[in-house]
């Protein structure tokens, strides 16, 4: 479920080693636009894209209930989706993208798992409607379907995009999705102001040789978009210890992941995660929302504690340096 990215490669992998045999996919392949081509073709946007995606009304709530109306071409995906956020610097859609252009354009192309033709992962894109949230930009969701051998993935994502065409900003605003012993339910409203409120609901299931629980971390967030189309995060609150916490003085990160049996906490010195270092837990204390881990190797020990909305934490080493960190994911 979270680590999607990683199924993605594995599917991707399979799917790469046989695709590359078959020469009536690369001619396929080569009816997609270029790397190197424009983000957008002017004046093709509205025409293209936007009047695809009929007018709805506010308030408006998105459930988990997520299936693909009428599927969006891979070309216009590729367009007005993936490589506009890209050039905007928009994160938001790199699980599709990122470094794996090639694996997501077959898997945009290809619609429907073959086994007999070795299509083992596809990835679809919906319409969904466009909102009125700003006179000065367009606002439009839709849905995003990847499929894989294994697990169950479905997201609805809200974008805005300027009168050109270029993307300002994005947010998932709903998720269905499970693999093996983790599920992740997320859904949202949006009122009639604008205002955009998204809840999680992660479940991890415990095991039946230990004996522990299930445990379920919530997280609720709210944007709202500006003037100039960017989603401003107005607040969030979580119940559980699992994100990746970045601080704004140092170039530091922790990682943690809260399992049913056990806290993993990973602690990078670095932001380019050159240098990853699994932590050793001394002690969890849930009531003073406090976990104390130390480095395998050196003799250096972490004390770090949550506020009480579970978005911040303040580590405190043995080295004597206090800092703060937030929650980046």
């Amino acid at each position: 479920m979270k680590k999607l990215p990683i199924i993605f490669l594995l599917a991707g992998a399979v799917w790469s080693c046989n695709s590359a045999k078959t020469a009536e996919r690369q001619a396929s392949m080569n009816q997609l636009p270029a790397m190197d081509s424009p983000v957008r073709v002017k004046g093709n946007f509205e025409k293209e894209f936007l009047a695809k995606f009929p007018l709805a009304e506010l308030p408006l709530k998105i459930d988990t209930k997520i299936a693909l109306g009428d599927t969006i071409p891979a070309q216009n995906v590729i367009q007005y989706i993936l490589e506009s956020a890209g050039e905007a610097k928009i994160s938001t859609f790199a699980d599709f993208w990122g470094e794996n252009e090639n694996m997501t354009r077959k898997g945009l192309e290809d619609r429907f798992l073959n086994q007999e033709k070795n299509v083992f992962m596809v990835l679809n894109f919906g319409y969904g409607s466009r909102l009125h949230l700003h006179a000065d930009y367009y606002t439009v969701y839709f849905q995003v379907i990847p499929t894989f051998m294994e697990g169950s993935y479905a997201y609805t994502y809200l974008a805005n995009f300027d009168k050109a065409g270029k993307m300002l900003d994005a947010v998932r605003l709903s998720a269905n999705e499970g693999y093996v012993d983790m599920q992740m339910f997320k859904t949202a409203e949006i009122t009639t102001d604008g205002l955009i409120k998204i809840e999680s609901k992660n479940i991890k299931r415990g095991g039946m040789q230990d004996g522990t629980a299930d445990i379920t971390e919530f997280a609720y967030l709210q944007y709202k978009a500006t003037e100039k189309g960017v989603l401003s995060l107005m607040s969030e609150r979580y119940t559980g210890y699992s994100g990746n916490f970045e601080g704004k003085e140092s170039p530091e990160i922790f990682k943690i992941e809260q399992y049913p049996a056990h806290l993993q906490i990973s602690y990078l010195p670095t932001p380019d995660g050159s240098e990853q270092i699994d932590l050793e837990m001394v002690q969890f204390n849930k009531e003073t929302r406090t976990i104390i881990a130390k480095h395998p190797e050196k003799d250096l020990q972490f004390v770090l504690t949550y506020d009480q909305d579970m978005k911040k934490i303040v580590c405190k080493s043995s080295e004597g340096k206090t800092i703060s960190f937030t929650r980046k994911g």
